[in-house]
């Protein structure tokens, strides 16, 4: 994909979501985040490795306002959404601009048919993009229909899901303090191979 072909449309806007259903379908999201916030939205569900614990997802809107009205609803202290099967969802980053989106989607591999969906999503403002892209190697499976719930405190489904969601944020902190150490580590022995200078 070449960056000229997206000229004048870079104000598209990400936010990644964790814990998403593995099963869930795309367009169930889609329905559900307009049926409360009144924004259309695009919705990637990535995939994962066997021993992944948690699925990602991103939702991909058109501009900034559209991402605080998004964030405003997800990130409301008094309401946690989660699937049928109680999985908490959890905001891992919003992004802003075709750079920070195709830095943070390469980690997830699969880069450029994800960019590809972004691209069609930027031209064609929703005409013609292909619906049948959004879930890209599922192992094969396509998404089945999952209820979406909002939650609010004072119930124990609340807490149970509020539990949950803590410990998954936990779990996330200590993925990013185990990826920074991996980090250093990798600088400190390319530092050692470095060829010295001999007089």
């Amino acid at each position: 994909m070449k960056d000229r072909d997206l000229e004048g449309r870079k104000n598209v806007c990400m936010m990644l979501i964790a814990n998403i259903d593995g099963e869930l379908c795309p367009s169930t999201v889609t329905q559900f985040l307009q049926r409360h916030t009144l924004v259309s939205a695009r919705i990637l569900i990535f995939p994962n490795l066997s021993s992944d614990v948690y699925t990602r997802g991103a939702i991909i809107l058109d501009s900034e306002k559209e991402l605080q009205k998004m964030w405003g609803f997800l990130n409301d202290p008094n309401c946690i959404i989660t699937s049928s099967t109680g999985r908490p969802w959890v905001i891992l980053e919003k992004l802003v601009g075709l750079k920070e989106i195709k830095s943070s989607i390469g980690t997830f591999g699969h880069t450029s048919e994800y960019m590809e969906i972004v691209r069609d999503y930027m031209i064609t403002k929703w005409s013609n993009l292909d619906t049948r892209k959004i879930s890209i190697s599922r192992k094969g499976k396509s998404g089945t229909s999952n209820d979406l719930k909002v939650l609010h405190p004072g119930t124990q489904e609340f807490k149970r899901a509020s539990d949950m969601r803590n410990l998954l944020l936990e779990f996330i902190s200590h993925q990013e303090r185990l990826h920074k150490r991996l980090a250093l580590e990798e600088r400190r022995i390319f530092a050692d191979e470095q060829p010295t200078c001999s007089d």
